[in-house]
């Protein structure tokens, strides 16, 4: 039996979603530097008060986070540095505008909407994955002084560790569910308000399209 693409819609729709994601991974890597700009100055913000000595700094399309141990651990002023390429937990992005692209919406601008909020979400997500490395830099630089006191000391790092790249490598799952949650949510939808001259007069075209009277469609008792 000759396999023929064009009778499954659902395969169309695959088809067309990896090659929309093939064409907006140039686009996502050309904006790599303003992501990394964005999620380290708001990463940045907030840790500046949790703990002054961490450091994030956007350095192109990486995140330098820079621990500085405290005075009181008696190794004051070492340092302790790790980039964080913000590819890697951002790669989620481009997924995600190919699901909602091949998403049947009621209108260009419902379909926009959705890519917005989406994009938005995911944006906004990769700023716990940069305050998680930044934990997990400073957890180590704990560890490596705890080691050098010669104190014992428990791997207190290992959840960030694993936490983090656990986040990594689910980026295509998380880009599924905040599509899902778009789904959910209606935001494929346009929510039009049904005017009042409309609503009274029973003759005029139904909104909803149908092609009938509003009075023998959705004007019905």
């Amino acid at each position: 039996m000759p396999f023929e693409p064009g009778k499954h819609k659902w395969l169309r729709l695959v088809l067309l979603a990896i090659g929309l994601y093939l064409i907006f991974i140039p686009v996502w890597l050309l904006t790599l530097n303003a992501i990394a700009w964005f999620a380290a100055t708001v990463a940045q913000w907030i840790y500046l008060l949790l703990d002054p000595l961490i450091s994030i700094k956007a350095n192109g399309n990486t995140v330098d986070v820079v621990v500085m141990a405290s005075a009181q651990s008696g190794f004051g002023g070492q340092v302790y540095s790790q980039p964080l390429r913000v590819d890697t937990v951002t790669y989620g992005l481009p997924v995600i505008a190919a699901l909602v692209l091949v998403t049947r919406a009621d209108s260009t601008r419902a379909k926009l909407r959705a890519l917005a909020i989406g994009m938005i979400v995911m944006l906004v997500t990769s700023v716990p994955a940069v305050m998680m490395w930044a934990k997990l830099t400073s957890l180590q630089l704990e560890e490596q002084l705890a080691r050098a006191a010669m104190s014992t000391s428990g791997d207190r790092s290992s959840f960030f560790y694993y936490a983090f790249h656990g986040y990594a490598f689910s980026q295509p799952v998380i880009a599924v569910a905040v599509w899902l949650a778009l789904l959910m949510f209606g935001l494929f939808k346009d929510k039009k308000k049904q005017p009042l001259s409309q609503a009274i007069a029973r003759n005029v075209p139904c909104p909803c399209g149908s092609g009938r009277k509003y009075k023998r469609c959705c004007g019905r008792a």
